[in-house]
């Protein structure tokens, strides 16, 4: 078991122990630790174990706007345009000078990108 698989055990552990802590501060570092995993398996060509990391990320903090974007480049590259729109939606929601996500979305408004 890694580091950041201990950490995220340790605060499942504390989160059952006292449910009214249910969002530490802590998840917002935890969930930036599995953006960047998640990218680091994304460098790799490991996009399962890219997805599966940032959706944790996500779990940790939905607000994660590294995630949200990146997750959305997956699963458009998986065919899967309605939730890559929905993510960057989502991403310009949180940041809306996030260049790329406008970007993105423009070309799919556009029929750029079949629906």
């Amino acid at each position: 078991m890694d580091d950041l698989e201990n950490a995220t055990k340790a605060l499942g552990n504390a989160k059952q122990l006292d449910p009214a802590h249910a969002d530490p501060p802590q998840y917002k570092p935890l969930s930036q630790a599995y953006a960047l995993r998640a990218a680091d398996f994304y460098n790799k060509k490991k996009t399962t174990e890219a997805l599966e990391n940032y959706q944790y990320a996500l779990y940790y903090n939905p607000e994660n706007v590294f995630a949200l974007y990146n997750l959305g480049g997956l699963y458009i590259m998986n065919g899967n345009i309605e939730k890559a729109k929905e993510l960057w939606t989502k991403t310009l929601e949180l940041q809306p000078d996030h260049a790329d996500a406008k970007k993105w979305l423009d070309e799919i408004s556009k029929s750029k990108i079949k629906i």
